[in-house]
């Protein structure tokens, strides 16, 4: 159950999950409080790894008791990173996995317009030096420096809100069709 204020519920994890098809994928959440999405994408959807990146030590300590309260399986298949997603090196804490899909989820609601603009810097960044992947960017508020990567909208199911919010999905230049 969702505890924060903006939070995806998990009705929509298979939406922000199905990116991509069935490739052999990645999920990094930024900002990814308790770590539902995380444990989600690796028990329910099969993702290979999925990373939880969050800055605040409250969610972190609950995102790592439900990290040790996993088995070892999944625990293989997870990471949690308390640090800020600015001092990330997310190409560095992928390297050698197998995969050819990036999921970077962001759910940005609560960002000042700044954060938002430096975020959308950072997974610029990323989708800039992955070119041999397809990555994905799940932001729920719009980045203008990835409009020119704009490719569709994902309907997600928000805690704050009985309607659906409509998120924003970049996807790296070398993973369009031609």
């Amino acid at each position: 159950m969702p505890r924060t204020y903006g939070e995806v519920l998990p009705s929509s994890f298979a939406t922000i999950l199905a990116l991509g098809g069935k490739t052999d994928k990645v999920l990094v959440d930024f900002g990814s409080g308790h770590g539902l999405l995380v444990k989600a994408a690796v028990e329910q959807y099969d993702c290979n790894f999925a990373i939880g990146v969050e800055k605040y030590k409250e969610p972190a300590a609950i995102a790592a008791k439900l990290f040790s309260s996993s088995s070892s399986d999944l625990q293989a298949k997870m990471r949690f990173l308390l640090e800020d997603m600015s001092d990330t090196d997310i190409p560095k804490e992928l390297q050698g996995l197998q995969f050819d899909t990036i999921i970077l989820f962001c759910n940005n609601l609560a960002f000042h317009d700044g954060t938002v603009h430096r975020s959308s810097l950072v997974f610029r960044q990323i989708m800039d030096s992955m070119s041999d992947k397809t990555v994905f960017v799940v932001s729920t508020r719009p980045m203008k420096v990835l409009e020119d990567r704009a490719v569709q909208s994902l309907a997600l199911n928000m805690s704050w809100s009985k309607e659906v919010h409509d998120v924003h999905v970049y996807q790296s230049i070398s993973s369009f069709p031609v």
